[in-house]
């Protein structure tokens, strides 16, 4: 009898889906063979209306950002759902994204190639290159 109440209470008799959110990809960043394609997805399971782990959405997006450690997700899409059951439910969320590497920034090259672009930061005691004062 308790085990086929229990098939009763954690079988999935339909699934809803409430959201799917889609985020676009990042000026500049080029999607290559080098990218890597992740999934993560947490689950809450609920017993007549009883639930325990609320941070189930966290979980998920934390496991999905540890695993791009040194990239930037791109074209993220989640998903979220309900899988219904007898007097039980399940939220389910699914996160998909692009992890794409991000090459290191050198500070001094950086600010280098910004001073060639005429772009670099100016004191205001510095002179100007043909010998005038500065306007005051």
């Amino acid at each position: 009898m308790r085990a086929a109440l229990l098939v009763l209470l954690s079988s999935g008799c339909a699934t809803a889906v409430h959201q799917v959110a889609a985020s676009g990809g990042m000026a500049g960043l080029q999607v290559d063979e080098s990218s890597r394609f992740l999934v993560a997805s947490a689950e809450q399971p609920t017993i007549l209306g009883v639930v325990n782990d609320t941070d189930y959405v966290d979980q998920a997006w934390d496991s999905l950002v540890s695993r791009c450690p040194n990239g930037a997700l791109v074209n993220v899409v989640a998903t979220s759902q309900t899988e219904l059951g007898f007097f039980s439910w399940r939220n389910q969320i699914r996160f998909e994204a692009t992890c794409v590497d991000t090459p290191a920034v050198d500070e001094g090259a950086e600010e280098a190639a910004d001073a060639a672009e005429g772009d670099a930061p100016v004191s205001p005691d510095a002179t100007p290159e043909d010998g005038s004062s500065a306007p005051e």
